[in-house]
């Protein structure tokens, strides 16, 4: 990878030696060193121009021009937002996109949070810097996704201010469902006893007042609340 500079010196170079030919080859064709200078200057001017109000036009055309965004799934443990979320990942790669997969369980083991317990506080501590990672990233165009709990409406109102273009995905789903599912074997846990301040039981699930889409993971599969998102997307001209 080649740094800033060298590029903008190698492009600068390679021009330089384009006007010295046409200067040389209209030399040629003419015989007056004026002459040729001026019909180099001249077009190398008109290029200069033309390549300008080019960018310009395509800079209003948004056709394949993608602009980062945040979309956020929100729901209880077992929900199907990690499933859901890989499979959205997996389909927006394979069309070209550049995207990012922020998941709770996954950042919960790195060095961002895994100092973090499982208190309101430190829930609304771990969302914030991941709220703060992905707005980078989403500043620089990248498509995130991302998994969370996230369980109070405080907390998600505060992540729609700091991160741009954020989306807020409801999974829907209730907790007899997630029971039923538990993937991971927390709720057998938390029955026993053996698991306190659970999303659900004796720590609570604000559902989102007004999501900007919602999939119901008890009436279709994983698959089918993907698609449905992919087509949300779409519709909303985000890709």
């Amino acid at each position: 990878m080649e740094k800033k500079n060298r590029t903008i010196i190698k492009a600068t170079i390679w021009q330089a030696m384009g006007v010295l030919l046409l200067a040389f080859v209209s030399f040629l064709k003419t015989g007056s060193i004026k002459i040729g200078a001026s019909i180099s200057v001249s077009y190398y001017i008109m290029r200069f121009l033309l390549y300008y109000l080019y960018e310009r036009i395509w800079l209003k055309i948004k056709h394949g021009k993608v602009n980062g965004f945040c979309l956020w799934l929100t729901g209880l443990s077992g929900a199907g937002k990690s499933t859901i979320a890989e499979l959205v990942t997996k389909e927006l790669k394979k069309q070209g996109y550049n995207v990012q997969r922020l998941d709770g369980d996954i950042i919960r083991n790195t060095d961002l949070s895994k100092d973090l317990g499982f208190t309101k506080e430190d829930r609304e501590k771990n969302l914030k810097r991941t709220a703060v990672l992905a707005k980078f990233l989403v500043e620089n165009n990248v498509i995130v996704i991302a998994s969370y709990i996230s369980p109070f409406i405080e907390i998600r109102n505060y992540l729609r201010k700091v991160i741009p273009n954020f989306i807020e995905i409801y999974v829907e789903t209730t907790i007899d469902e997630c029971i039923k599912r538990d993937p991971k074997g927390l709720y057998r846990k938390v029955l026993n006893g053996e698991i306190k301040n659970f999303t659900g039981f004796d720590s609570p699930y604000e559902i989102p007042i007004n999501p900007d889409f919602i999939v119901q993971t008890t009436k279709e599969t994983p698959e089918q609340s993907a698609k449905k998102l992919i087509g949300y997307l779409k519709r909303e001209g985000l890709i």
